[in-house]
């Protein structure tokens, strides 16, 4: 496969001519911020719309995760206009998160804490009404426990289930009602074990 150079924030780098912007600037180190892409991932999903970036030429700030590569592109990551666009999609991700830190699987390596402090917000939104559900446990899967109150439907795990072809998660439901929807699995269980690794932020996890 074939090397586009482009230059990211004003650094030339070479990536490989199928990735997305995003996909280049974490092979280089540069942080972009997202939550729906997981590593390996193959398709881009696009739906925290965390990762925008400006791009010569093109009208407006644009998703990193849905942008190919192309010679000579010149991105940049960390202008006004896209700090104010990502601080906004967090803003709303958050709203829709029931945050409960001290009590959560994922507290100390969750991606929504990591996010807010990079983009300087505070866990707890201020200006907005909180949507999130208060508290919602499926069991359905046994070996996995999901918790409906923290999820922020960012994908992962359905990716993860496609992937792997068990298609155990699915998302369901439509507007403020879509969740993620568990289907029970008849082979080996032991794919199952670690899943809850997918998820960023703590809506998947091991039972006790």
């Amino acid at each position: 496969m074939g090397l586009v150079r482009l230059e990211i924030d004003g650094l030339q780098i070479d990536a490989l001519q199928d990735d997305s912007v995003l996909k280049a600037a974490l092979r280089h180190s540069i942080f972009i911020p997202h939550l729906c892409h997981g590593e390996g991932d193959s398709e881009a999903f696009g739906g925290c719309r965390l990762c925008f970036v400006e791009i010569d030429g093109t009208q407006g700030p644009v998703a990193s995760c849905t942008k190919r590569v192309s010679p000579g592109m010149r991105v940049r990551t960390q202008t006004e206009s896209v700090r104010r666009l990502q601080r906004a999609a967090l803003r709303l991700i958050l709203s829709n998160h029931r945050v409960d830190c001290a009590h959560c699987f994922a507290n100390g390596k969750c991606q929504l804490q990591k996010l807010a402090r990079a983009l300087g917000l505070g866990l707890k939104v201020s200006g907005l009404v909180d949507i999130s559900v208060k508290e919602s446990t499926d069991h359905t899967l046994g070996r996995v426990l999901y918790d409906r109150s923290k999820c922020v439907l960012c994908g992962r795990c359905v990716s993860w289930a496609r992937s792997n072809g068990t298609g155990v998660f699915h998302f369901a439901g439509r507007g403020l009602g879509t969740h993620i929807g568990l289907f029970h699995w008849e082979g080996d269980q032991d794919i199952l074990e670690g899943c809850w690794n997918v998820c960023p932020v703590g809506a998947l996890f091991p039972p006790p």
